[in-house]
């Protein structure tokens, strides 16, 4: 019995999409605060009660303390698109971070705003473009695994999407999820002589249409 181990490479694969929500019971679109709320030990407060608990022995003393619950950050629309993405394209291991085309404040409602955001795609090392026959199309091995990452994705977007619309909550509505175009050529400012530069597509500077 031979058996072959298969090594991949991860490729980022830029994507766009569409976001509708009802902004009631959101604080906004943009994250705000840090992760989930945790409990952190008020050492002033523990000294009190030891205090006035002289009837306790000493383990007993030191083992009772109080306790500060931190609430957990306000709910933003970006938190939760950024938790099922991860979830489901990043399969909870590499967190995938989604920035849009502008901000909301709280209660703000959106049908149709602008967002980008890089999806990890995983490609076999011996992964051959069967479509391209054309030899000076693969010599650089960069372009050639983004062309192999980008037909991957491109199978999946539905199922990606379809999930989407089951992870995320009733009020936040994922859709139009496809493959951003490829980056412009931009001149990089103060160099001589003027050199371009790849721009991947963005949502806060590419988008051409915002729907709130």
């Amino acid at each position: 019995t031979t058996t072959t181990t298969t090594t991949t490479t991860t490729i980022h694969v830029r994507c766009r999409a569409r976001v509708a929500y009802d902004g009631t019971n959101f604080a906004g679109f943009q994250i705000q605060g840090g992760g989930v709320g945790t409990v952190s030990t008020d050492k002033n407060k523990n000294n009190n009660n030891k205090n006035d608990n002289n009837n306790n022995n000493k383990n007993a003393s030191k083992s009772q303390k109080k306790h500060k619950y931190k609430p957990p950050p306000p709910r933003t629309v970006q938190r939760e698109l950024e938790r099922a993405l991860t979830q489901r394209c990043g399969r909870n291991v590499q967190l995938i971070r989604v920035l849009a085309a502008g901000r909301t404040d709280a209660g703000v409602h959106a049908r149709g705003q602008a967002i980008h955001f890089d999806v990890p795609v995983q490609i076999p090392n011996n992964e051959q473009d069967e479509d391209n026959h054309d030899n000076t199309a693969t010599t650089d091995k960069s372009v050639h695994s983004q062309i192999t990452a980008k037909k991957l994705l491109q199978r999946e977007l539905p199922s990606i999407e379809y999930s989407l619309s089951k992870m995320l909550p009733p009020d936040v509505g994922l859709w139009n999820f496809q493959i951003a175009p490829p980056p412009k050529l931009v001149v990089v400012a103060g160099q001589e002589p003027p050199q371009l530069q790849p721009k991947p597509w963005s949502a806060m500077y590419d988008s051409t249409l915002k729907w709130y």
